[in-house]
């Protein structure tokens, strides 16, 4: 095989490779773009946070850690109603629409939070909430995620600029 051959070898396997690159350098990048779990802590007969700041997509889940049942209803008849809600228990709602929603307890009536929908994107944390498990492993995954992106992107866009450069060539 010649050095020429080799070359040519070379740079088809790097237009074959080019496409899958491409891909997965997309595919990362709608995984960083993907909905957030917001939790909700139902403790202490009380809501928290009280107010949640969440993106629309976002899911909300609240877990009752009280022992005692509950219910996560909205204040607003048919956006979301938990019914009861036992010791232990979970209920998930995903914010559809942007604006602000207030809901209670029905069973304790002192018991009310808010929950604030931004356009998808926009939303901010809650001040100390993190938008998904812990803040420093939520960090760390982030920044895990936008760097494979980027190597995965450098690649794809190197690939294609060898194939580019071969066809010109030929």
């Amino acid at each position: 095989m010649t050095l020429v051959d080799r070359r040519h070898s070379f740079q088809a396997v790097l237009s074959v490779l080019a496409v899958p690159l491409v891909l997965a350098a997309v595919f990362v990048g709608v995984t960083l773009a993907r909905a957030a779990d917001q939790p909700v802590t139902i403790q202490n007969f009380a809501f928290a946070p009280a107010t949640l700041n969440v993106a629309v997509g976002d899911k909300i889940t609240w877990t009752n850690k009280d022992a005692t049942a509950h219910t996560i209803s909205s204040d607003t008849a048919g956006v979301f109603d938990s019914g009861s809600t036992a010791p232990g228990a979970t209920f998930s709602f995903t914010a559809a629409t942007a604006g602000t929603i207030t809901y209670h307890c029905n069973i304790h009536a002192t018991m009310k939070a808010t929950i604030v929908v931004s356009a998808a994107g926009s939303a901010s944390p809650t001040a100390g909430a993190p938008k998904t498990g812990n803040s420093a492993e939520s960090s760390s995954n982030d920044a895990s995620l936008w760097w494979i992106g980027g190597i995965l992107g450098a690649l794809a866009l190197g690939s294609a600029g060898v194939v580019a450069r071969a066809t010109r060539r030929r």
